[in-house]
């Protein structure tokens, strides 16, 4: 198998790019929990591992704020879209029950006046028919 000059510095500068990518995102935090391990475990540890447990405190308290403020963000949208979408049932349930009121006043209005006008006609028929029966006038 033939390796050649060009081929071994390929290989070394992806190596090296990688590692560079990666130091930040697994090894460190990897380092660093290895590191407040061994100050949890040993207290006579340097202050070197106290630095790494309170790394990792920190770093753990920015996760747990970042996620309770997305959360919290996250609900008060679904709150505000529920009380909007709540509002507008409200107000469209309360539009037709208006409409339905005034349908029902219309007609109860109507019936009234027929029924009035009925009366009215039944009264004069009688008041009618009371006088002419005082007079001693038959039909």
């Amino acid at each position: 198998m033939y390796v050649s000059t060009v081929g071994i510095l390929v290989i070394l500068v992806i190596f090296l790019g990688l590692l560079f990518l990666f130091t930040p995102w697994l090894y460190r935090p990897y380092l660093d929990l290895l590191e407040a391990r061994e100050a949890l475990e040993d207290p006579t540890v340097a202050t070197s591992g106290a630095d790494a447990v309170d790394r990792l405190e920190q770093r753990v308290q920015e996760k747990w704020d970042s996620a309770r403020k997305s959360v919290e963000a996250s609900a008060s949208n679904q709150r505000t879209s529920i009380r909007q979408e709540a509002q507008a049932k409200i107000e469209e349930a309360s539009k037709a029950i208006l409409a339905t009121a005034q349908k029902e006043e219309a007609e109860l209005e109507s019936t009234i006046d027929s029924a009035r006008t009925a009366l009215e006609a039944d009264v004069k028929a009688l008041t009618d028919d009371l006088v002419a029966k005082a007079l001693g006038r038959t039909a």
